[in-house]
């Protein structure tokens, strides 16, 4: 009689030494030179250019509606910096009439605004926050 086939070497069928207690389900799989990682980068791609994004296709319709929305957000900047610059500070402070610009009144008010803005944030601490950040976990995101 002819002995019995070896096993395929992809299989792990005996196991000794301290994982000879654990169960079957635990026992890692081989894998074999002809299936995929589960990980592989693109066709053509080379591995480090892609490791921790693969960008999604583009679509016209989400680009369409993030530049809407870029653009709607950029003008109520512009308007509210408008409003603030050509109505209100003018209605507060003589000196930043339009019939008197340029004038280094409407300059000196406009510096201690700025002063006192940048002075409001520093003693609220509303710029930085009073507990240190900790560095970030970087993992493959997928």
């Amino acid at each position: 009689a002819s002995p019995p086939p070896s096993p395929p070497p992809a299989v792990v069928t005996a196991r000794a030494g301290p994982q000879a207690d654990r169960p079957a389900h635990s026992v890692p799989q081989l894998r074999t030179a002809a299936q995929p990682k589960a990980h592989a980068p693109p066709a053509g791609v080379p591995p480090a250019a892609r490791q921790y994004f693969r960008a999604p296709r583009f679509e016209l319709s989400k680009f369409c509606r993030s530049l809407g929305a870029i653009l709607c957000g950029l003008a109520v900047w512009v308007g509210l910096w408008d409003l603030i610059d050509y109505d209100i500070i003018p209605a507060l402070f003589d000196a930043c009439h339009d019939d008197r610009l340029p004038s280094l009144g409407c300059l000196l008010v406009k510096l201690v605004l700025g002063i006192l803005g940048a002075g409001g944030l520093f003693a609220t601490r509303s710029l930085y926050g009073d507990t240190q950040v900790k560095s970030a976990q970087f993992s493959r995101f997928e």
